[in-house]
């Protein structure tokens, strides 16, 4: 026969698994409360390596912007803002530069609401990119377009408190074919507020 203590410990075990399991809050002291809010805004500043279908087109600085909603606990959407500039020098001469700017609409997907939450980022939009290529003693060629894009990527939110995060990340941008790029890779360090 179980001990009175027994007793009570299986009582209140079965009191905090029939709460989680009915989503009902539990108590602060028998679990922690999550991290991260159901909106929040992020700025970040990055490093972006840019390509067309011919060539490698240049490395530059990329900076960032994103409205994000997670109407359920790891299920979010992102409206974002991306732009970047660069530029590379051949050896013979001939010089790129250029400059992209993106709108985005992005589905997340985070895999936890603990203080270090990893997730998966993907999305659709809308893509301003221009290039100019410049030969030594002859013209500039510039060209420039507007098409549709896709990215993918994956990052984590690192809390610093319960309002503050810090948001390291990886994605890849394609673009159609027609734009004067097709693609560039982006490795940046955010910071975001959650209400």
């Amino acid at each position: 026969m179980p001990t009175p203590r027994a007793a009570v410990f299986v009582r209140m075990a079965g009191v905090v698994c029939t709460a989680v399991l009915a989503g009902a809050p539990v108590p602060s002291a028998l679990s922690a409360q999550p991290y991260g809010s159901a909106v929040s805004l992020h700025g970040s500043l990055g490093l972006a390596r840019y390509w067309s279908d011919e060539s490698f087109h240049g490395n530059g600085a990329s900076f960032a912007g994103a409205l994000q909603v997670f109407p359920t606990s790891l299920l979010g959407f992102e409206l974002g803002v991306d732009g970047g500039e660069h530029s590379r020098s051949l050896e013979s001469g001939v010089t790129f530069d250029g400059s992209a700017v993106h709108v985005s609409g992005n589905v997340l997907i985070r895999f936890a609401r603990a203080r270090l939450q990893p997730y998966l980022i993907g999305g659709v939009g809308v893509l301003h990119a221009g290039t100019v290529r410049t030969e030594p003693g002859e013209e500039s060629f510039e060209s420039n377009g507007v098409d549709s894009m896709a990215n993918l990527g994956l990052g984590a939110f690192f809390f610093i408190d319960r309002h503050v995060s810090l948001r390291p990340e990886v994605r890849i941008v394609g673009y159609d074919d027609s734009a004067p790029l097709t693609h560039y890779y982006r490795v940046s360090v955010g910071l975001g507020y959650h209400l």
